[in-house]
């Protein structure tokens, strides 16, 4: 018996979240199809469907496992392209507002920060690299229309 669910996954968006679901659908899909609108750049560089991508970002441990469970290396992959180690409390300054400036300490704790471009790019390459999941940037998504055998019960 087969331990695919299906033949084909749709995934609509190439971000973060939509490369880190087609990494994980790839190991139960034949093909895995990814649907971007924005035409996207051979390198690391802002989209315009993308928010909030022009500022600092920083993958906390959970979420860096996480990705590292779908996509091995990734991490490596990520501080190779330019990503920072910065130490929690030790190299962030917390300010608030009742108390003022929160003293400097180090709890042992670093996140990995990189631009929201980085991150989509190092993903970009690595689910790339998995032969079935194949990136379809340019394409706008209007309306869902499950297949046939998808409505009626059966794996598509």
């Amino acid at each position: 018996m087969s331990s695919l669910f299906g033949r084909r996954a749709v995934v609509v968006g190439g971000g973060i979240g939509g490369l880190s679901v087609a990494g994980v659908l790839a190991g139960y899909f034949e093909q895995v199809d990814v649907l971007e609108r924005d035409c996207l750049a051979a390198s690391a560089e802002s989209r315009p469907g993308t928010a909030q991508d022009r500022h600092p970002h920083g993958l906390l441990a959970g979420g860096l496992k996480a990705l590292g469970e779908i996509f091995p290396g990734f991490e490596r992959d990520l501080a190779e392209a330019g990503a920072v180690s910065v130490g929690v409390a030790r190299d962030i300054r917390y300010e608030r507002a009742d108390v003022g400036i929160l003293p400097k300490r180090d709890f042992g704790l670093t996140i990995l920060c990189a631009s929201r471009p980085l991150i989509e790019f190092v993903l970009r390459r690595r689910a790339m690299a998995i032969a079935n999941i194949a990136l379809r940037p340019g394409c706008r998504v209007t309306e869902i229309v499950p297949s046939h055998e998808a409505a009626h019960g059966g794996a598509v």
